[in-house]
């Protein structure tokens, strides 16, 4: 495996963990690891995601595509939830400071994951 599939893979657990722990072990609309509000469409979007990113670390084919697609859309969701906090989709969202930081780092993730990580040179076996 390579380690944009590791990234893939990891991701893709780290949702499905905060998805699984958002719907079993938070009360409704309480605080995920003490940081993250949530509510059930929260930790749907998460385990969605979850999914998706576990099931690219396995098919090369999608994973391009899959970090492409995640990445933009939780960069479209923490500019929306900066610039619009209470209206539309985002009022169906438990979102705070700490959710938009998350998704920033999510989408910075994703990107840099899309475009791959360069592979370092190796030495010339001729000297």
């Amino acid at each position: 495996m390579s380690v944009t599939h590791l990234i893939a893979l990891f991701s893709g657990l780290i949702f499905l963990a905060l998805g699984i722990l958002g719907f079993f072990f938070v009360p409704a609309g309480g605080m995920l690891l003490s940081i993250l509000p949530t509510n059930t469409a929260l930790e749907v979007v998460y385990l969605i995601t979850g999914v998706l990113l576990a099931y690219a670390a396995f098919a090369p084919d999608y994973l391009s595509a899959t970090s492409l697609l995640v990445g933009t859309v939780y960069a479209l969701a923490a500019i929306g939830a900066l610039v619009f906090p209470a209206f539309g989709l985002f009022s169906y969202f438990a979102v705070n400071g700490a959710n938009i930081v998350f998704f920033l780092i999510v989408a910075v993730v994703m990107f840099v994951e899309w475009r791959g990580i360069p592979e370092a040179p190796t030495p010339s076996a001729s000297r």
